[in-house]
């Protein structure tokens, strides 16, 4: 009984992990691709991913 009911929340979990590292990555890359293209000004907002 006890497996069935860790399983879904050690996956939702490990998806939780995921999407924070993925999210971390992609704003750090946000981050660096803003550093390079700072002398061009741009109509959208920073964050519009």
């Amino acid at each position: 009984m006890a497996p069935i009911l860790w399983a879904p929340l050690f996956v939702l979990m490990i998806s939780a992990i995921i999407y924070l590292t993925l999210l971390v990555y992609f704003s750090t890359q946000h981050q660096t691709i803003k550093l390079f293209t700072k002398p061009h000004k741009t109509n959208y907002p920073d964050w519009s991913w």
